[in-house]
């Protein structure tokens, strides 16, 4: 009997630190993806609105606080590059500090459970280990199978978590870099040079001009802009998976008769 009481003890503690880990990882999985979201939002806005209120610090940056809960607040910093001939090139810096005081960045862009049982008088016939320890035993098995399941699951959401923060963060890089390929096209055009001078920009049969901006995820920005006014107007702006597609055979199905 007391190695029965053991092996409950030991299995409750196992529960517990399975169930106790699952939530950690699931509610920092969920914080992780509102800041994302959070970051995201504050990055559009920015974009539309670089400027602001004008206010800058010392050091030429605009800095602020976007609060978007009570415990979620984006910190932004934007500096200013007025180096090229048309326009004003902006570097917006995204941070959020999380509860536990780790920093999530983007660039531009991005039980106590207890159990108990009443004691059984042993019978004459003593089987060793009566039916309600083989109960409680099924019980906590069951519990540690569900814990373990629960905290498969919260690491799998916190796996594609990280995924899409990558994937955020791609995407705004990529995009920060077609943005100063837009400059560098706004500024060929008022010196009168051709566009498809730039190293990366071809001309189109339609008189269109097209680039492409590479990402680390495997995808690429593929932009595309007409010159007729004498800048660049954007025709087409899409972020394209650039990999090729691998057929999977899934082997022969069955065509019945």
């Amino acid at each position: 009997m007391t190695i029965v009481i053991l092996f409950l003890a030991l299995s409750t503690s196992v529960v517990i630190r399975l169930i106790a880990a699952a939530n950690v990882t699931a509610r920092e999985s969920a914080y992780e993806s509102r800041a994302i979201l959070a970051m995201e939002r504050v990055a559009e806005q920015v974009k539309a609105d670089p400027v602001g209120d004008n206010t800058c610090n010392a050091c030429g940056a605009r800095v602020f606080s976007t609060e978007i809960a009570d415990d979620l607040t984006v910190d932004c910093v934007v500096t200013s590059d007025d180096s090229p001939l048309q326009g004003t090139l902006y570097d917006i810096e995204l941070t959020v500090m999380s509860p536990g005081g780790q920093g999530i960045r983007a660039g531009r862009r991005a039980l106590s459970a207890g159990c108990g049982g009443n004691a059984m008088k042993q019978q004459s016939n003593s089987m060793g280990v009566g039916t309600s320890s083989i109960l409680l035993i099924l019980v906590v098995v069951s519990l540690t199978m569900f814990a373990s399941l629960a905290l498969i699951q919260a690491r799998s959401d916190a796996a594609l978590t990280q995924k899409t923060a990558v994937s955020t963060r791609a995407y705004y890089d990529a995009d920060t870099r077609a943005q100063a390929m837009l400059i560098s096209l706004d500024d060929a055009l008022k010196q009168g040079s051709a566009p498809d001078g730039i190293e990366g920009v071809t001309k189109q049969a339609d008189g269109s001009y097209a680039f492409a901006v590479d990402s680390d995820d495997g995808h690429a920005l593929n932009v595309v802009v007409s010159v007729a006014s004498g800048r660049c107007e954007i025709l087409s702006y899409r972020y394209e998976n650039t990999q090729d597609w691998t057929e999977q055979s899934t082997g022969s199905l069955w065509q019945g008769g």
